[in-house]
């Protein structure tokens, strides 16, 4: 899923808990987020903002 928003969203809504709202991460291009699902695992998502970003997190 390209869209951070909607991906955290859908995880509340299969009863996930947002711990932390999207925002900017330190590298310039990147917004992320956590939530904890609901065996209690902690989850990071990452969205590349930058088109340049999105590829090389893709090579990775």
């Amino acid at each position: 899923m390209d869209d951070l928003d909607a991906a955290l969203t859908a995880a509340a809504a299969h009863g996930g808990r947002i711990v932390c709202q999207p925002a900017p991460a330190r590298r310039p291009g990147i917004r992320f987020a956590y939530f904890s699902d609901p065996e209690g695992n902690l989850v990071e998502l990452l969205q590349p903002t930058d088109p340049r970003r999105a590829q090389q997190t893709a090579d990775r």
